[in-house]
């Protein structure tokens, strides 16, 4: 008799082409909180942690970009320096 593929097998085989695993560790009771967020947000817990990453990549490169704009601006001595202007919005670099 000719071996069978379970359900599962094929699942985790094809999982394994298609994505990456980022395994993270939280402090004990923080996955609950998450959790929690993610389903109030209407989204699974993969989903909800992707977009946060998606969305604090997004805005550091933004800050990057508003960074450089700063810098080549010819007036720029007419504002607030820029690491004070970020301190002050609560950013730490």
């Amino acid at each position: 008799m000719a071996k069978t593929r379970t359900s599962s097998t094929v699942k985790n085989r094809y999982n394994a082409k298609v994505y990456d695993q980022l395994p993270i560790r939280v402090p004990k009771g923080r996955k609950a909180v998450i959790q929690a967020t993610a389903k109030n947000a209407g989204v699974s817990l993969n989903a909800y942690v992707c977009k946060a990453i998606d969305y604090y990549m997004s805005d550091d490169e933004y800050c990057v970009k508003l960074y450089e704009n700063y810098l080549a601006s010819p007036d720029k001595d007419d504002f607030m320096p820029l690491d004070e202007f970020a301190e002050s919005l609560g950013f730490k670099r």
